[in-house]
This record gives C-alpha cells, structure tokens and sequence, in this order.
C-alpha cells in the first residue's frame, strides 16, 4: 500500500461557471495567480469563468486556459502552501498540462502559454473543420471499435475511459452521429454527443500538430521531477523532449486513461487528489477500483478536508 497522493487532473468539460470564484475571494495565493494570468491572455478569462456565460466558457480556447488556470492552480495551493506532495501525476486529455505543471516540468505561466495556444489553434481548426465526439456507454472496447469500422466515414475511439464501459469517439458529424444510432441499436446504455466543437484525439487534429510542435520549439520544458504517465503511452515519461513529442501525438491519438489509473493501482497508489471545478476522474476511477479514494480538491472546505486527511494518515 503506497499512502501517498497522486494528483489526477479532469480536462474539457470539466468547466462551469463560478469556478474558482470562491478561492479567488479567500485565497491569496490563487488571487495573485488568477490575476497576473489574467494579464497575459486575450479575454476576460476571471469575468468569463466567474460569471459566464457557459456558451463562452465551453469554447476551446476559453475553456483550456480557463480549466488549467484553475486545476493548475488549486495544484499550486496544495504543494505551496498546505505542503502537500504528489508522488506521481496525470491528467486527461487537457489535463495533461496541469499534470506536468505539478510534475514540475514548467513554471504556472509556462504552462498556461502552451495551454492557451493550443486551445487557439484547436478553436480555430474546429472553426474551419468542424467535428464532434461521443461517449459510448456500457459497450466494450472491441465492440465499440467494431461499430467504428463498420460507419461510412471517418469515427474512431478517442478516449479509453473505462474499459468496456466508456469509450468516446472522435470524428465527423455525420458518422459520429451514426455511431451514436448504431450503438444504442445494438446494445449500449447510452450513446450521446458531447459538447465540443471539434474531433479531438483524431487525424482531424492534424493541421494543429504541425503548428503546434513549431510553437513548442519556442518553449523551455523540462524533465518532470516526479512520475509523469503520459496519456498516449500509459507509461512514465522522462525527458523533456519525450514530452514535447507526446504533447504534438495527443492531438491525434486516443487517451488511454483506463491503462493509466490501472498502472497507478497496480504500483500499489490508493490514494488520488483530484483539484477540479467539478468531479470527473472520481466517478472514472469508481468504475475502475471502488476501493480507491479519490478527494476533490474544488474550494476552500474540500482543500481543509484534504490536509485533514493527510494530517490523520501521517
């Protein structure tokens, strides 16, 4: 049994509005980073994640800075000031980035640069290519991988969520929304669109990536300084030029989140902080191991309730 935490970090559409609002009020620390990340973007990130709208919040390039601002941030909170050290990291899709934030592998602002440019060229592709995802649910990765092959054009799985119980797809409209059709027609719980306004972890994603990776020349990243698993390997990544690489193959390949929290449990980790506007990996890892504790780390009360936890498991 290893009793330390591994940081665990939602990515798009874990956005609502108000997040952070509360923190920003009470807490020093987050203030003086949601205001000097407010300087450096092009938007009213604060008003729009304080008061919406959720239509503008839900856009890419709102909600990727916006999402890493706060997760990122509450990740700061807990090491910086509560001293809480993650033995490991990770995170879903966008969460990534906070993940190697924590990980150590940039400073915050480092971070939200590569974070607010991808969601720019990401917005701005799915602007001029739009596309959309699904989830699938109750079906089994081979089924669903099946139903992909057998649409008329271009859908493949995305996101292995939870191993034959959630699986999202990526692709174009059309034959995403087919998908949807077909599935619920031969036996998934449910199959619905998500709101997203591109094919994210597709080849769609492809005009990003060459872009990206020049942008990514332009920034200093290093090695992470504790265990970083990479979504596109499900393995540790150990050198900075390891991560640029998986950073431009994300775009375009499926996350392998079930492999990687199951890897986490296998090396004996029980034990999850997952800093969030709203619970999503919690609900993931349910379907994965009950018996794990994963703690939401969303406001001032859940952040006491996890230094109190830590405190009684010292």
């Amino acid at each position: 049994m290893n009793n330390s935490f591994v940081f665990v970090f939602p990515g798009q559409g874990s956005q609502k509005v108000g997040m952070g609002k509360e923190l920003y009020d009470e807490n020093p620390t987050i203030k003086k980073l949601f205001d000097e990340a407010a300087k450096t973007l092009d938007f009213d990130v604060l008003k729009i994640m304080f008061e919406g709208p959720l239509e503008e919040l839900t856009q890419t390039n709102i909600s990727q800075p916006a999402i890493y601002l706060l997760t990122a941030g509450l990740s700061a909170l807990l090491k910086n000031d509560k001293g809480i050290i993650p033995a490991a990291a990770a995170g879903h899709s966008l969460g990534e980035y906070a993940a190697l934030f924590a990980a150590g592998s940039y400073d915050f602002m480092t971070g939200l640069k590569i974070v607010a440019e991808r969601g720019r060229l990401m917005h701005e592709l799915g602007n001029a290519r739009p596309g959309t995802m699904a989830a699938v649910l109750g079906m089994t990765n081979e089924k669903v991988e099946a139903l992909c092959k057998s649409i008329d054009g271009y859908v493949i799985p995305a996101n292995y969520n939870i191993k034959d119980m959630q699986v999202v797809v990526s692709g174009e409209y059309p034959a995403v929304e087919a998908l949807c059709e077909k599935a619920q027609a031969e036996g998934a719980r449910k199959a619905m669109l998500l709101p997203v306004s591109g094919a994210f972890h597709s080849e769609l994603q492809e005009p990003v990536s060459e872009q990206f990776e020049a942008f990514l020349h332009t920034i200093d990243i290093a090695a992470p300084t504790i265990e970083f698993v990479s979504n596109v390997t499900a393995q540790p990544v150990t050198t900075a030029d390891e991560i640029k690489t998986l950073m431009v193959q994300q775009l375009t390949s499926p996350v392998l989140w079930d492999q990687i929290l199951r890897r986490f449990l296998d090396n004996g980790h029980m034990r999850y902080i997952e800093p969030c506007a709203k619970p999503v990996i919690k609900g993931m890892m349910r379907g994965i191991n009950k018996d794990a504790l994963v703690l939401s780390a969303m406001n001032t009360t859940t952040i006491d309730a996890i230094v109190e936890t830590c405190n009684n498991n010292a």
